[in-house]
């Protein structure tokens, strides 16, 4: 009698995750990723797709506020002292430019991990509250959206004020995020979070109503735009 082989170690599996991670991320052949892709968990896809937009967002506005923020600071530390010959003004707008760049690359660092943590924390907990729920809908991102603004809220000591403000942005953002994943799910008829999960009742699971067992999806179907057949 065959025996099954042995069941991989977690730190097997584990180390094959990063592996694959890391290949998906960092490789530049296309064969190569998409097969890494393959064989990571589409949860972890995904997270690695947001936190890369989140971050990559997060460099951007960084640097942008960073470095005009030193500017403004430059020009008023040194507008009593400005140059007055053409030599001068050179040096002055290199050495402006300069601590510019320094600010904005710090910021740009810092807004990218602040900016990549929270909004792949966010995309952890609604992938999380759409496993319990059974279902993709945008209300499972509002409900993740206020349960981290709550954590946050409560590990910064925010008053109720502060924490008042904190959920409301995290009602508006949050559904408007989980309203564009639904609209994607509505015109491609597959998840945004996994490309090979269909979801053919879109309109029903976004408000948790009962899903008809008869409805199937046919991508090809062009005078049905709804997706929706019934045999």
């Amino acid at each position: 009698m065959a025996q099954d082989p042995p069941k991989a170690s977690l730190w097997q599996r584990s180390t094959a995750v990063l592996s694959n991670l890391s290949t998906y991320v960092f490789s530049r052949n296309d064969a190569t990723r998409s097969a890494a892709a393959a064989d990571l968990p589409p949860t972890v896809r995904h997270l690695t797709r947001f936190f890369l937009i989140a971050a990559s967002t997060g460099f951007v506005v960084g640097f942008a506020m960073g470095s005009r923020q030193r500017g403004m600071q430059f020009l008023a530390e040194n507008a009593h002292r400005l140059p007055r010959t053409k030599a001068g003004w050179f040096y002055y707008h290199r050495h402006k430019n300069y601590e510019s760049i320094r600010k904005g690359g710090k910021e740009a660092m810092k807004y990218a991990g602040v900016f990549g943590t929270v909004l792949t924390a966010f995309a952890g907990l609604e992938c999380a509250v759409d496993e319990v729920a059974g279902r993709e809908s945008f209300l499972n991102a509002t409900v993740a959206g206020v349960g981290l603004a709550g954590v946050f809220a409560a590990s910064r000591r925010f008053s109720v004020q502060y924490t008042k403000y904190a959920v409301r942005y995290a009602v508006t953002s949050s559904t408007a995020m989980g309203l564009l994943e639904d609209g994607y799910a509505i015109y491609s008829g597959v998840s945004i979070k996994d490309s090979d999960q269909k979801r053919p009742q879109v309109l029903r699971e976004m408000f948790y109503l009962p899903l008809d067992p008869t409805a199937t999806f046919s991508t090809k179907d062009s005078s049905n735009p709804s997706g929706l057949n019934h045999s």
